[in-house]
């Protein structure tokens, strides 16, 4: 149901269905009150008014872009049980998340509301280009125990300026952070044996890369 203050409350369980609420400009809240486990493809691409995401403590995986395109989104609540992400969507853009397994291709994509991501442990896949283009987002934190780091995973993120890896990654996909033009520093893991190609493509502003098994 959506009220009139443009808050859209989803009930029920199992999948939300592709493209559900897809390029709907009258949603500016949504608040999950069932037990629902999947968001499917592109379930709330487009809605360029959804500012914030509430109550999704059941939700394992987020389907290829899900949330594309949501350019005024700036809190993505999901499971939150860490009080320090408290913080005015008017200072920091949040997407903090504790049941989540995975967020797939494009999930996030241009997204560019967003300012940072925090993945608890739990996340193990990040899909292709899955924050590709949000281009306000500074800062990501991975958890560790992370298996797939998607190919353009971080692509024209132009206001990162830091990458911390998760020691035990030993391989990322291509163009992890391709065209990163604010980037200034990145840490390679000990686990790392080989650079992947395009890795750092267009990422003009690098001062330092440290490779921790050198």
């Amino acid at each position: 149901t959506l009220d009139a203050d443009g808050g859209l409350t989803v009930s029920g369980t199992g999948d939300l269905p592709d493209g559900a609420f897809a390029g709907r400009t009258d949603i500016v809240t949504v608040t999950f009150t069932g037990q629902v486990t999947r968001i499917g493809r592109s379930a709330f691409a487009g809605c360029t008014q959804l500012r914030r995401v509430d109550g999704f403590g059941a939700v394992t995986c987020v389907m290829s872009q899900a949330f594309a395109g949501c350019t005024a989104l700036v809190i993505c609540g999901m499971g939150i049980r860490d009080t320090s992400v408290a913080l005015s969507p008017k200072q920091y853009g949040h997407i903090t998340r504790y049941d989540l397994l995975e967020i797939g291709t494009g999930a996030f994509s241009a997204c560019t509301g967003l300012t940072a991501v925090t993945l608890a442990p739990g996340v193990r896949s990040l899909g292709a280009y899955a924050f590709a283009a949000c281009t306000a987002l500074r800062r990501i934190d991975l958890p560790d125990g992370m298996t797939l780091l998607g190919s353009g995973l971080f692509s024209g993120c132009t206001a990162l300026t830091e990458l911390p890896l998760p020691d035990d990654v030993a391989w990322v996909e291509p163009r992890l952070c391709e065209n990163c033009t604010a980037l200034q520093n990145i840490v390679l893991p000990a686990a790392m044996t080989e650079v992947p190609r395009g890795l750092l493509r267009g990422c003009t502003g690098l001062r330092r890369v440290t490779l921790q098994g050198a």
